[in-house]
């Protein structure tokens, strides 16, 4: 027994990377598998799907998932710094494909779902792209501020070059190319898909402005640009009756949403089922955490399961409050924080400007969708369609984060060299 706990021991040690960041990875992964099969109720889900199918389905999402964790943490992480300057090049033409509608017969076209642009069928496989977007853009904002902060790339070089004694200008053009301009396009795209998706990739990039302490200048341009644009888009959208930017006047209907009079409006109507279905899973939400307490009703015994029964994906938090109460919800929150407080450490030990940028952005992405998760589970913010990373079902939500990890445990592995260089 001792040998076998030497063994593993040894074998611990030899890990690279962040040894706490690992162990939340798979913590978080062991809950997904604990709380996906004890979510899922006997009754029918989607067509014909059972629990053993969901279940069956998140065991290979979390086997493929940590593979593509692995292959993002041995891969040459200045390939990834590379790859990062990409990133809004990526993200503008998936937002274009998206917004256009754009099919090229059965293989790769666009579609909605519940009124929202937000996914492409490629090759059969589902991809959400303000997922992808919210990575490619937190990756493309490390490498942009890398790149002005050191005057790295060519274009600003060659500014440098040019105007040598006129820097505000030179700075001026930098940060309109580098950072407002693809900010701006991308922010404006995402709007008429996901208001809230917009929004969420906004605040990530002002965020990652507000710590890489660049020019006061250049976040107040930024945040007064988006205000502006988010003016333009709702102004457009209205003038157009909602044929522009369709997807502003559902965000605001959550905003407003009284589920109470919504239910007493459409009783006695041929109508009433369907607003009945649409406030069911916030209320079972409530319900389910009001019913948690301190220390829930034990797993398995969640009956908000059998009222909504794909509970397991934007309502995982109160879920997990229902079975194991307050105290399994305050061990969630308490993983996400570890996140961010490593993260901070991680950075701190980085020798580059991108890595640090990267793994600051890359632990927000984890943290702040986590917050924003439990905010609407809890009632304090609209539907919002955003996962609980790594613990719900979320199918590419789950294999995106487990990108962002894999990235994020690759940066640790090259801080924790620099750490011990340094003694």
């Amino acid at each position: 027994m001792i040998e076998t706990f030497l063994s593993i021991n040894r074998y611990i040690q030899k890990i690279k990377g962040d040894k706490i960041i690992w162990m939340i990875y798979m913590l978080l992964i062991a809950i997904s598998l604990l709380s996906i099969s004890s979510s899922t109720s006997n009754l029918i889900l989607r067509g014909d799907e059972t629990r053993l199918d969901v279940i069956k389905t998140q065991v290979g999402i979390i086997v493929f998932g940590m593979l593509v964790t692995y292959v993002s943490y041995v891969f040459p992480i200045v390939w990834i710094f590379k790859i990062s300057k990409y990133g809004f090049i990526i993200s503008l033409l998936l937002l274009i494909f998206l917004a256009l509608h754009i099919r090229l017969g059965n293989i790769i076209y666009a579609t909605s779902i519940n009124n929202s642009k937000r996914i492409i069928y490629f090759f059969g496989l589902q991809l959400n792209v303000f997922e992808i977007a919210k990575l490619a853009m937190v990756m493309y904002m490390a490498w942009a501020i890398d790149s002005i902060k050191n005057k790295k790339d060519k274009l600003i070089k060659f500014l440098y070059l040019i105007y040598p004694k006129k820097w505000l200008f030179s700075r001026y053009i930098q940060n309109l190319v580098y950072l407002y301009i693809p900010l701006g396009t991308i922010f404006i795209l995402s709007l008429g898909g996901s208001m809230f998706a917009a929004l969420f990739i906004a605040f990530l990039c002002i965020l990652m402005i507000v710590i890489s302490k660049l020019a006061d200048r250049v976040l107040i341009v930024a945040i007064i640009g988006l205000i502006a644009l988010l003016a333009i888009g709702v102004t457009v959208h209205y003038a157009s009756n909602g044929r522009a930017f369709s997807h502003i006047s559902s965000a605001i209907n959550r905003l407003n949403m009284n589920y109470t009079e919504q239910i007493e409006q459409a009783e006695g109507t041929a109508n009433f089922h369907n607003v009945l279905d649409k406030v069911r899973q916030p209320i079972s939400a409530k319900i389910a955490i009001k019913e948690g307490g301190l220390t829930g009703k034990g797993p398995g015994n969640s009956t908000q399961k059998y009222i909504v029964p794909i509970i397991y994906e934007d309502y995982m938090f109160a879920f997990i409050v229902e079975e194991y109460g307050w105290i399994g919800a305050i061990i969630i929150m308490a993983l996400y924080f570890s996140i961010l407080a490593r993260s901070m450490f991680i950075s701190a030990h980085c020798i580059t400007v991108v890595s640090k940028m990267a793994s600051i952005g890359l632990c927000s992405l984890i943290t702040w969708q986590a917050l924003f998760h439990i905010g609407v589970n809890v009632g304090l913010l609209p539907l919002t369609g955003q996962t609980l990373p790594l613990v719900s079902h979320g199918k590419f939500s789950f294999i995106i984060f487990c990108i962002v990890f894999g990235i994020l445990l690759n940066i640790s592995k090259q801080a924790k060299n620099n750490l011990e260089n340094l003694r």
